[in-house]
């Protein structure tokens, strides 16, 4: 903050610092002669363009700062730079810290005077106000004492009219006087307050709140039952629930196992219905033959080959021989499919009849 020989602060007209590295900028690479000018001319006017230049300025100002403060280091711990503002002002003639400082430091930053008198009011980069900051000892003890010594100094109590033969000079402090002044007086012993005769803190007597009522009693009990109550039931019910979901589960694999067990005898039956089927569409299909061969008792007359053991073809019950007169078969049940079947060719085939029935 400034201000005017007034004493009004000046306002600040400044702009921000990437303003000014953006100067910087300008006038570094903007320069026909730069290197760098046709980059720099071809990229500045771009946002991102704008802000690398300015990123630019702004790394290598803070690689100058970091280099200045080493050297600054070097050159004021010496403490002979004090007053010295530029390089002509060294005297190398003279062999010391300071001259040997700055031969190391010449021939690394030859800006380190320019740079300085550039930054030198920036107080974060240069302190100031602090001479014998890094000494490393103690410069107070030179400094004269900020209070006076209050102890008494000797008084003469000695009378210097009177003629006394002794030759000793006897001397009292103020203490030794005002002590000497006490006793002369006759002082009654009092009774001390109260206060002067504590030399211990009283006991304070805290008084306790009441307990609460511990957990018990009647209603604490009948609560207490009630809970065990609901507990007990709680208990109950997860029980019985288990007990029924097991139930389910095990009516589930009965039905299952039935389910699979009607299937397989519905099969069986179906199997057994066929064969049943079969076998009686073949029973009449012989009965069939047979009644073609039978025909009328005076067409089919055929001679009986054992009228005592012969009960027809291939022993087919209910085939009688009634002599010559005829032949009657039974019911087809009581036939024999093994007697109407070719062994070669698995067919039905006719019986063979007698010449006369022809």
């Amino acid at each position: 903050m400034r201000h005017d020989k007034h004493g009004h602060i000046i306002p600040v007209q400044s702009k921000s610092k990437k303003d000014a590295h953006l100067l910087l900028a300008h006038t570094i690479f903007g320069d026909p002669n730069s290197n760098h000018c046709e980059l720099y001319i071809r990229t500045i006017q771009t946002k991102d363009g704008a802000a690398a230049w300015a990123l630019k300025i702004k790394n290598k100002i803070s690689k100058l700062n970091t280099k200045f403060r080493k050297y600054h280091d070097m050159m004021g711990t010496t403490g002979d730079s004090k007053g010295i503002t530029a390089e002509d002002q060294i005297d190398m003639s003279k062999t010391n810290s300071f001259t040997d400082a700055w031969n190391k430091i010449c021939q690394e930053a030859p800006w380190y005077w320019d740079y300085k008198a550039l930054i030198g009011a920036c107080p974060n980069l240069i302190g100031e106000g602090i001479d014998h900051g890094a000494d490393s000892f103690d410069v107070s003890i030179l400094m004269p004492p900020t209070s006076k010594d209050t102890a008494p100094s000797p008084i003469d109590l000695s009378d210097h009219d009177s003629k006394s033969d002794d030759s000793t000079v006897t001397t009292k402090t103020a203490k030794g006087r005002k002590r000497a002044g006490l006793d002369a007086i006759d002082v009654k012993p009092t009774k001390l307050s109260k206060l002067a005769k504590a030399t211990h803190p009283k006991a304070v007597k805290l008084t306790l709140a009441p307990k609460s009522p511990a957990f018990g009693g009647a209603r604490n009990k009948a609560d207490a039952s009630w809970f065990s109550e609901i507990a007990q039931a709680e208990e109950e019910t997860r029980r019985k629930y288990l007990e029924i979901k097991m139930i389910c589960k095990k009516n589930a694999l009965e039905y299952c196992l039935a389910k699979v067990k009607a299937a397989t005898e519905k099969d069986k039956n179906c199997c057994e219905f066929e064969f049943q089927k079969w076998q009686y569409k073949m029973e009449m299909d012989m009965c069939c033959m047979g009644g073609g061969q039978g025909g009328s008792s005076s067409a089919n007359q055929f001679v009986a080959l054992d009228s005592g053991s012969m009960h027809g073809f291939g022993g087919i019950d209910g085939f009688d021989v009634g002599g010559l007169g005829g032949a009657n078969f039974g019911s087809p049940s009581n036939m024999d499919a093994e007697a109407w079947m070719d062994p070669m060719t698995d067919e039905f085939e006719r019986p063979l009849l007698p010449d006369n029935s022809l």
